[in-house]
């Protein structure tokens, strides 16, 4: 009976679930979530034509998820409906930069900045891996997308990781 809009970031994404309903909320919500995303692929993919559609039609989904109408334009951060999209769209991207993630939550043991570091490698790998310019053009709107759609997170981590600098400094 509560409406996850009105505690923690406001956000309906998964990480904010998880404050109200822990880890079991926190999966069903990501699951769900990516299932948008492994959707918005499938059914782009299924219609024959244009090698443009699928890629704005999962642009379509993570706005839709971040932006909903329904919700008074107030959603989730983009990430799930992006990484189940990725699944079914290009998995070897994703792989690679999930890795990447990987890698940052182990050094940092920080999810939000191993999160930004996995979208933001996305385009990245999609470059080193030689996918067409729709696959570039696509996964570079998500980053953008998905980094707007964390800009207070991005400046919280910011003013933490400033703080903790002059911290060490003194």
């Amino acid at each position: 009976g509560i409406d996850v809009r009105q505690t923690g970031s406001g956000s309906t994404g998964a990480r904010n679930v998880s404050r109200l309903l822990g880890a079991y909320g926190f999966l069903i919500t990501s699951f769900l979530d990516g299932l948008k995303g492994v959707a918005a692929a499938l059914i782009g993919g299924a219609v024959p034509g244009s090698e443009w559609l699928v890629p704005a039609v999962i642009v379509a989904v993570v706005c839709g998820h971040i932006w909903p109408i329904q919700l008074g334009f107030r959603g989730g951060k983009g990430i799930a409906p992006a990484i189940g999209a990725l699944v079914v769209y290009d998995p070897l991207v994703l792989l690679f930069s999930a890795t990447v993630s990987l890698l940052v939550l182990a050094a940092l043991r920080n999810v939000t900045v191993a999160g930004l570091a996995m979208v933001t490698m996305i385009p990245v790998v999609a470059l080193c891996l030689g996918r067409p310019l729709e696959s570039q053009v696509l996964t570079s709107l998500i980053v953008v997308l998905i980094l707007i759609s964390h800009r207070k997170n991005i400046r919280e981590e910011i003013a933490r990781f400033q703080k903790s600098h002059k911290e060490r400094k003194s």
